[in-house]
């Protein structure tokens, strides 16, 4: 206003601008900008006021929450048997689903990593101790994550249990024909070893529900077949036709 009053030649006005206001819009209310003007050239002076509405913002699409696993390539393949959904209701607080609702994405991540080298030695001994009968196949480390825009939390326990399905390595897969192979999961977390059965009856997974994510060990068993059918043998020696004397052995 100044830079034009002066280029007319004008340069006996003051301009005052008094009490401006601004009220940002948001998606549920509409904003506002108010205040006013004065002018004064000698003697004369005028005002006008401001007063303008700003429109709600555009109502954005919802976020979503979404659930991935990442593996190092040395772990077996994993999966999330639990719901996108579920997840959000056991994991986000009241501030994250609103953060979903007014469109933001979140993402959980569980990753899995082999463990044979960086398995400390408490846990191998907690290991031991429970395995009850099983044998050790793999360590792994299972972590589980929140991630929001740039922000990547580690949940290392959840207020309920995710059911999480692991593929049996072929490694670790029973190749004898007269043993049947059985799988179960130790848990090592705080110190403190628990045994996870399988909860599937695949022969190619295991499947575990479990609420705390830190080191864990796959575990295997071989129990021998019942035998089918008469294993029928003569232990004994015929002398001829009259002679049936002899051992024989069903």
């Amino acid at each position: 206003v100044d830079a034009a009053l002066s280029s007319a030649g004008i340069t006996d006005v003051t301009v005052t601008v008094g009490d401006l206001t601004k009220t940002d819009a948001t998606k549920e209310a509409e904003g506002s900008i108010s205040g006013s003007i004065s002018i004064e050239c000698g003697n004369e002076t005028d005002s006008v006021t401001i007063g303008k509405t700003i429109e709600k913002l555009p109502a954005s699409e919802a976020g979503t929450v979404d659930k991935d696993v990442q593996t190092d390539g040395k772990a077996p393949v994993t999966q999330i048997s639990t719901s996108a959904n579920e997840l959000a209701e056991m994991l986000l607080t009241d501030a994250e689903k609103q953060q979903v609702a007014n469109g933001t994405d979140i993402k959980i991540v569980l990753e899995v990593k082999d463990a044979a080298d960086s398995v400390g030695s408490d846990d191998k001994a907690l290991v031991e101790t429970a395995k009850n009968g099983y044998e050790t196949g793999q360590y792994l480390d299972i972590s589980l994550f929140k991630i929001i825009g740039e922000n990547r939390n580690a949940i290392s326990k959840t207020n309920g249990k995710i059911t999480v399905t692991i593929t049996i390595p072929d490694a670790l897969k029973n190749t004898e024909n007269n043993t049947t192979r059985t799988f179960a999961v130790i848990r090592v977390h705080d110190k403190k070893a628990e045994l996870l059965e399988d909860l599937d009856e695949s022969a190619d997974t295991i499947t575990i529900a479990t609420d705390r994510f830190s080191t864990y060990a796959i575990i295997y068993k071989d129990t021998a077949n019942d035998g089918s059918g008469d294993n029928n043998g003569d232990n004994g020696n015929n002398g001829g036709e009259d002679n049936n004397g002899g051992n024989d052995s069903n």
